[in-house]
């Protein structure tokens, strides 16, 4: 079985990546994801605490392919976690390791390109080289440039309604550019009636349009790309070669 850990910072990252994944998959390929949470520092190998697991196949044994996601509870904690759990993956069978994380608000969108440099350092390549993928200015920007599934939130938020009401355009302006998407999206929202709740994440997660966010929103989202592209890299990797 082929076997990928995914690092994220919280529980809108792990949502969002479990259901890219689950997407992406489709029907064709049999998987399983575990997401599991911890906080705080432990040794490697001491798994931590199992929110949940979910499966495509018949049962869990039909699985080709496995997904770890690990939510660390911070940004500053991604890769620490990563660095820290590094040798006991590569010795339980995994091929693939990401780090999914926000930039911002700590880390100002002028620093993006020296931020982006310094991530590997420290890093081991050999035999699994990590990928560091970077929601910019916060994973929300996506969520606003899929600007089709505000009709899912409410008919009522079209883009006429957001740029007349807050003076910008989710479909063309860059969401990178935004300090604070999330206060943006609650603020798009809220011309329906509605409340975005960075504790509740899950009517964004399922309102989303995976497709749209596939071919069209990663195009304006190096790190989405990034991150549609070792998943759709490690699904397409014939059964037959898992170790």
């Amino acid at each position: 079985m082929h076997r990928m850990a995914i690092f994220v910072e919280g529980r809108t990252e792990l949502e969002f990546d479990t259901k890219l994944i689950l997407e992406m998959a489709g029907a064709t390929h049999p998987l399983t994801i575990e997401a599991r949470t911890r906080r705080g520092h432990g040794l490697p190998g001491q798994m931590a605490k199992q929110i949940w697991v979910t499966h495509t196949g018949t049962t869990p044994a039909d699985s080709t392919h496995f997904f770890l996601v690990w939510n660390c509870g911070s940004d500053s904690t991604v890769k620490s976690r990563m660095l820290l759990e590094y040798d006991y993956l590569v010795s339980r069978g995994y091929s693939k390791i990401l780090c999914h994380r926000d930039l911002g608000p700590s880390v100002a969108y002028a620093d993006l390109i020296q931020f982006e440099a310094q991530l590997p350092y420290r890093v081991k390549t050999d035999p699994i080289r990590p990928s560091f993928i970077l929601s910019v200015m916060g994973i929300e920007a996506w969520f606003l440039s899929e600007h089709t599934h505000f009709q899912t939130i409410d008919p009522a938020i079209t883009v006429a309604a957001i740029f007349a009401a807050l003076g910008f355009d989710p479909s063309q302006d860059d969401m990178q550019l935004r300090p604070t998407p999330a206060d943006d999206l609650n603020s798009c929202y809220a011309i329906g009636g509605k409340q975005y709740d960075k504790w509740n994440t899950q009517p964004t997660i399922d309102a989303i349009d995976y497709v749209t966010a596939y071919f069209e929103v990663a195009d304006r989202f190096p790190h989405l790309r990034t991150l549609c592209q070792e998943i759709e890299d490690f699904l397409s990797t014939p059964p037959a070669a898992a170790a």
